[in-house]
This record gives structure tokens, C-alpha cells and sequence, in this order.
């Protein structure tokens, strides 16, 4: 932004900006260059210690707010559990709508049968990811609960090439989501974004919900790339 445009924006005289944008300059929080202010090097550092010290929860709460209000769903976001048998939701923002999906943050649902849940599996190391599989007992929810390991194999590989997965019916008749990955700046699995509802509504509005889920995970993975794993992995 140029001097008038940031004494327009902030209602002040340029006389008093002058002096405190050159201090910034000189700490280099800002640059300058042909008239305009860019953000500096030394502002992206902070920004990164803010969101290194921040809790999870916290960091994605506005991101969780936003996608309700755009699809009018739960949103959820979820990590698989110590026990590596089961996500846990410890986020949310839950929907307004009278008939809805409730989960409290906390809960523990199963890694099978729903969309967040496949897709924390399909991202899972792979020699946790076999020994799940090969201890795990499927048991049918309802009729579309996914019991074929087989099956399940390949709907696995393709929400991790795709980095998406639905469930529509498979852990409550009635009931659907959509999730998809949020990953760090190595590529690797931070946790799942998910949105959940009536699946009369979310299988109406699918697309629409797959490219607003891509948008807050993408902005998530803006704020989270320049965090050190190490320092996010103490976060998560």
C-alpha cells in the first residue's frame, strides 16, 4: 500500500505515519519500495512464532466458522486418536440449522465407516495403516457401511491421491460428510477438515462443500508452512 492509502485506511495524517512506517522499515517488518509498504521479512517470523505457540484448536477455529456459514453445516476438524483405532474431533462449529450433525469436540467415532475417519486411515503410515486392517473387526453400522477390506483398500488410495472422502450413510442412515486433508509444508497429514449434515443436503451440495473445505485448507497450510514439524507436532 502506498503512504495516502494507508493514511485513508487508518484515518490518520500521513505526518504521524511517515515516522512509524520508517521505524518498521528500519526493524524490517516492512519494506519499501517505489512509494509502496510491503509486509517485511522480520513480520513473517513473527507471524510464525504466533501460530508456533497457538493451540490447534484455536488456529482453525476461524477457518471452521467460515465454512459453516458458507455451507450452513458442521464443520469439524480431527486427528486419529493415541490408540490409533479411532479419530477424535477436537474442533468444531456446529451448524444452526434446526435438523443437523452434532458431535462434541472430544468424541471418538471410527476410522472405517465415516469420511474424516477413511481419510485420517488412508494418510496413516503404512505399517500402522496394515496392523489396523489386519486387527480390526468391520462391523456394519448399516447397509452401507464399507465391510470388504479389499474394497476399503482401494477407496483408500484414492482419497489419498485425492486428498478427499465422503461417506454418505455408511455410520448413521441418514446422516453424510465430506473431509479433506490439511498438510504441512512437507507434505505430510497435519489433520482432517471435514463437514457433516443430512445427506439429502450434503449429496445436494457436494461440489460446492469439496471447493469450500480446499479453500480453508489451503488457507490453514498458508499459516501453518513456514512452523517448523517439530514445532507443530508439539501443537497437535
Amino acid at each position: 500500500m502506498t503512504l495516502t492509502a494507508i493514511a485513508q485506511e487508518l484515518g490518520a495524517p500521513k505526518t504521524s505515519l511517515v515516522g512509524l512506517l520508517n521505524g518498521l522499515v528500519d526493524r524490517g517488518h516492512l519494506d519499501r519500495e517505489e512509494g509502496t509498504y510491503h509486509i517485511g521479512q522480520e513480520m513473517f517470523v513473527l507471524a510464525t512464532q504466533i501460530v508456533a505457540n497457538m493451540q490447534l484448536p484455536a488456529l482453525v477455529a476461524p477457518s471452521l466458522r467460515r465454512l459453516m456459514e458458507a455451507t450452513g453445516e458442521t464443520a469439524l476438524a480431527g486427528q486419529v486418536a493415541r490408540d490409533d483405532q479411532t479419530l477424535i474431533y477436537f474442533a468444531k462449529e456446529e451448524s444452526t440449522h434446526p435438523v443437523r450433525y452434532t458431535a462434541p469436540v472430544g468424541k471418538r467415532e471410527e476410522l472405517y465407516s465415516t469420511a474424516m475417519g477413511k481419510l485420517l486411515l488412508a494418510h496413516m503410515e503404512p505399517g500402522k495403516q496394515k496392523l489396523y486392517l489386519k486387527s480390526k473387526t468391520l462391523h456394519a453400522y448399516t447397509p452401507r457401511t464399507i465391510l470388504n477390506k479389499a474394497d476399503l483398500l482401494r477407496q483408500l488410495q484414492m482419497i489419498r491421491e485425492t486428498g478427499i472422502s465422503q461417506s454418505i450413510d455408511e455410520r448413521v442412515v441418514g446422516s453424510s460428510g465430506i473431509a479433506v486433508a490439511v498438510t504441512g509444508k512437507d507434505g505430510s497429514l497435519l489433520f482432517g477438515l471435514g463437514l457433516a449434515g443430512p445427506t439429502e443436503r450434503m449429496v445436494a451440495a457436494s461440489a460446492s462443500h469439496i471447493e469450500a473445505l480446499k479453500h480453508e485448507a489451503t488457507a490453514i497450510k498458508r499459516l501453518t508452512g513456514n512452523v517448523p514439524r517439530k514445532m507443530l507436532s508439539s501443537i497437535i
